[in-house]
């Protein structure tokens, strides 16, 4: 069984929270049954239905935790997980970052789920393949796509008293078209979380009108064209711009021993910018102020493992923060500033050999120009 009812999860994740003597333990149970059709070269290729559920326990001791998996739910299985849980907590190292399991919170419904998305049958997706390839036969078209659907649930508890359930469903649907000779191809996606308002055939004209129109294409000199984009595209072109240019990548960073960060600011072209001020801080809350050195450097002590974002003028940069020993071996030793236009980049792989040279992090300390700033009601202390 894949979906269970609010009342059915609750149950056995109230199962698993009474069976745990960890300080504190966490469950979560998720399910999922996903359909799908394949079609190609005007063919249905391949079709199926895909089910999952399992069971995840992390139990903690301290400061010392353990996550095991199942996907059997009778009264052995669920104590044989959560003692797994507890003997690999027992022996793991004690996490320096650790977070306490969340209290207990009150969680708004939210539409996420539609009974009709959910009910989809084998027979409506031979259907939808069939209302796609007819078209483009009659046409002497080729056809390609894909259908798929599903539904799946969530649920959380936790020894706080902590419970959450969610249901989701949704289904997705790509097709392209080309001519015979391959002149000409055409596509159409699309995307919903009701399928009643999805008609293959309709959607289909789309792809064919677009093959039809790209087959005798003609070389457009270089120059500035006004382009209309179709739904889409307009979406893919938002999303690139959002990620490449109003959002931040996130940097990690190892900090150093005494919780120091180290880094270096510089502008667009590399050249290091001296007396530059930057506000370090974790949740609108400053923590940390420093102004660079005469070669770019600068330094920040007392710091904590978690998220901070960097602030050099208008300009943002985040950064995930490891405390010393704990950090990915992505991370980088410090944190290289660039300051371009209103958004920091964090250039971690590029430029940053200099930090793990130790003449350069033995000149930093010694050197010790940044000015500190004091910080009331802030922890961490800066250089």
């Amino acid at each position: 069984m894949s979906m269970f009812t609010e009342q059915e999860a609750k149950a056995i994740l109230d199962k698993v929270i009474a069976l745990s003597t960890a300080d504190e333990c966490t469950a979560t149970l998720q399910g999922s049954v996903d359909g799908n059709i394949r079609f190609a070269l005007n063919n249905i290729s391949t079709s199926g239905v895909v089910s999952n559920t399992d069971l995840a326990v992390q139990v903690a001791f301290g400061k010392r935790t353990g996550v095991a998996t199942i996907n059997e739910f009778n009264d052995a299985a669920l104590e044989r997980v959560v003692r797994r849980a507890e003997d690999l907590a027992k022996l793991a190292p004690e996490n320096p970052e650790f977070v306490p399991a969340i209290a207990r919170q009150e969680y708004r419904a939210s539409p996420t789920f539609d009974a009709t998305t959910a009910a989809i049958t084998p027979e409506y997706r031979a259907r939808v393949a069939a209302d796609s390839i007819g078209p483009c036969k009659a046409d002497g078209l080729i056809a390609a796509g894909f259908l798929n659907d599903g539904q799946g649930f969530s649920a959380m508890a936790n020894s706080n008293g902590n419970f959450a359930y969610q249901k989701t469903s949704g289904m997705d649907y790509t097709c392209t078209v080309r001519t015979e000779d391959g002149r000409g191809s055409g596509w159409v996606g699309r995307n919903l979380a009701q399928v009643a308002k999805f008609d293959a055939g309709s959607d289909i004209r789309t792809a064919i009108r677009k093959a039809r129109d790209s087959a005798d294409a003609k070389a457009l000199e270089p120059g500035k064209y006004t382009v209309i984009l179709e739904p889409a595209a307009a979406a893919s072109v938002d999303s690139k711009h959002a990620t490449n240019d109003q959002v931040p990548a996130v940097i990690d960073v190892t900090l150093h021993d005494g919780g120091t960060l180290r880094g270096q600011v510089v502008d667009a072209q590399g050249k290091p910018l001296a007396g530059s001020p930057l506000s370090i801080r974790q949740i609108d809350r400053e923590v940390a102020r420093v102004v660079s050195d005469q070669s770019g450097y600068f330094q920040a002590t007392g710091l904590r493992g978690g998220m901070y974002q960097i602030l050099a003028g208008e300009a943002t940069g985040v950064y995930r923060l490891w405390a010393p020993r704990t950090a990915p071996p992505s991370a980088q030793p410090g944190a290289l500033v660039v300051v371009a236009g209103k958004q920091v980049l964090g250039q971690g792989h590029r430029v940053l050999c200099w930090l793990r040279n130790p003449w350069v992090i033995a000149g930093i300390v010694a050197a010790a120009i940044a000015i500190p700033v004091a910080i009331h009601n802030a922890e961490p202390r800066s250089k």
